[in-house]
């Protein structure tokens, strides 16, 4: 409430002028100078009475008036709907002296019913709406919110809201995984021999960029090799090595071999004569008892929840290969085996049936792993994964369980997470991340391996290779009691060797310079 009543002097105009304070207005009031008597004094816009263009629609005012106590009347306009013109001015003389009604923005103000703007409706923003969810699974991203000119919205000739009806904010998650990609091919080096044919290799490094924070490792090979052809050497002609053992009775003949290689035949030089192989009659007759027979009989049929048909009522099952729990028969002995089956099925079905070879057993090897003194347990919580692969994943586990390479667990100290990839085939692979927990903990087996050169040298003066595939390596190696390690945070135990695991390359290595 303002009492107190000032006697303006020559030259000057009383005012008031008013200032959005949210929630509250601020009022001045007093008595000033003519020639600041302007809308162009507060907001620097252009007009005769009245707020500037460009403010309109900010809650502000500076108005001038000459009678006695005329300002408490001042920055208090209606509304244009309610059609009441100013009782301070007389409409039709603003309008004849300076046509004010052509000046839309402030005759709505004053005079709203002379100068016909009684249906006029400027627009006003409604409230913003709640903020989207950001834009981003990881790193930073973006989160936005909306208003709309509804409240009320122009009509009739009104003003448009002024601002923008979009706002954007930052939002930051958790940082990345970071997949691994290869480096360039390095240049091909050297040749590995100084005369005839020999290889050349080169390499690349998984390290554009190194994986990180659960990243996906490089898939392929890190090293390339191929054949360079040198100076010829000096000739010299091959030489037979000597015979091998005779090998084990097949098919009624025994068969042993040698090798053109003591000395091995330059490019000049002459190949041995002679042949490499040679053969003898042999009696396969043996007398079978009932222990060195191995077959089964089993009938009915349930399928698994990883879809392999189970029979489950075994009639015969000597040498205890099949197993009804699962419907696979591992082989317990070596040698050759036949299978043979009666399906029925009705003409609207289709079976489709697939017999998978297993993976090979190293018997009386059995690998250790041994870890550092006072070492805690890591159990890592699972990774989320994308709801397209779940059931792969499930499909994956079963059979891998029903291979034997898993068992399930219900507890486990240990837990490894799990990276899952689709194979070109379409199936799931599933590795253990076990960077971040059982290979800190692993004391590292050392044992050295064969440097590539060496062996490519090796290679040099050969000439037929053979190509010996173990399939799956590792997996050939059962683990011993060491094993609660290898649990990933599924709940499944490795029972196997396998990639990933610091100790594996060089225990490996070591038993295969001990076999062969």
């Amino acid at each position: 409430m303002c009492n107190s009543t000032a006697v303006c002097s020559t030259g000057q105009s009383c005012f008031v002028q008013t200032t959005q304070t949210s929630p509250a207005i601020r009022y001045e009031m007093g008595c000033q100078n003519n020639q600041l008597c302007t809308s162009s004094n507060l907001h620097g816009g252009a007009g005769i009475i009245g707020r500037a263009l460009n403010t309109r629609q900010v809650t502000a005012c500076h108005e001038c008036c000459l009678s006695d106590n005329c300002n408490e009347r001042l920055c208090a306009h209606r509304k244009p709907t309610a059609c009441i013109d100013s009782a301070s001015v007389d409409c039709a003389l603003l309008n004849s002296l300076l046509n004010v009604c052509t000046d839309v923005d402030h005759a709505k103000t004053i005079c709203p019913k002379y100068c016909g703007l009684c249906s006029l409706v400027d627009g006003n923003w409604a409230d913003w709406s709640t903020w989207s969810q950001c834009d981003v699974t990881c790193e930073s991203g973006t989160q936005l919110r909306t208003r709309t000119c509804t409240n009320p919205a122009p009509n009739n000739g009104g003003l448009d809201c002024v601002g923008s009806a979009n706002q954007t904010k930052v939002c930051v998650k958790e940082l990345c995984p970071v997949h691994g990609g290869w480096s360039t091919w390095t240049s091909w080096g050297s040749c590995s021999v100084s005369c005839d044919a020999g290889l050349a290799t080169r390499r690349r490094n998984c390290n554009n960029p190194k994986p990180d924070r659960f990243g996906d490792h490089c898939f392929g090979d890190s090293f390339e090799a191929r054949i360079c052809m040198q100076r010829p050497c000096a000739g010299k002609d091959g030489g037979w090595s000597e015979w091998s053992s005779w090998g084990v009775c097949e098919e009624g003949q025994l068969g042993r071999n040698r090798s053109c290689n003591n000395p091995e035949p330059s490019v000049s030089g002459k190949q041995c004569a002679g042949t490499d192989m040679q053969t003898k009659p042999c009696s396969l007759q043996k007398c079978y008892s009932r222990g060195d027979m191995v077959y089964f009989i089993a009938h009915s049929y349930e399928m698994s929840q990883a879809h392999y048909l189970i029979c489950p009522t075994v009639v015969d099952n000597v040498g205890n290969g099949y197993h009804s729990n699962n419907g696979s028969f591992v082989a317990p002995v070596s040698g050759q085996y036949s299978f043979s089956a009666q399906i029925c099925t009705s003409d609207t079905k289709t079976l489709d049936v697939q017999i998978r070879d297993g993976i090979g057993h190293a018997k009386g090897f059995k690998t250790p792993l041994t870890l550092k003194d006072d070492v805690t347990p890591k159990f890592m919580k699972a990774r989320s994964v994308p709801f397209s692969m779940k059931s792969k994943i499930e499909k994956e586990l079963n059979n891998l369980e029903r291979e034997g390479k898993f068992t399930k667990v219900n507890t486990s100290e240990w837990a490894t997470p799990i990276v899952s990839v689709f194979k070109s085939t379409g199936d799931v692979m599933i590795k253990g991340y076990f960077k971040v927990t059982v290979n800190q903990a692993l004391k590292v087996d050392k044992y050295p391996l064969p440097r590539v050169d060496d062996i490519f040298a090796n290679l040099s003066q050969g000439q037929k290779f053979t190509k010996l595939d173990s399939r799956q390596a590792y997996l050939h190696f059962e683990v011993d009691d060491s094993k609660e390690v290898l649990t990933i945070n599924t709940l499944y135990r490795y029972n196997r060797s396998l990639y990933g695991i610091a100790s594996f390359p060089a225990i490996w290595q070591r038993t295969m310079d001990t076999i062969f």
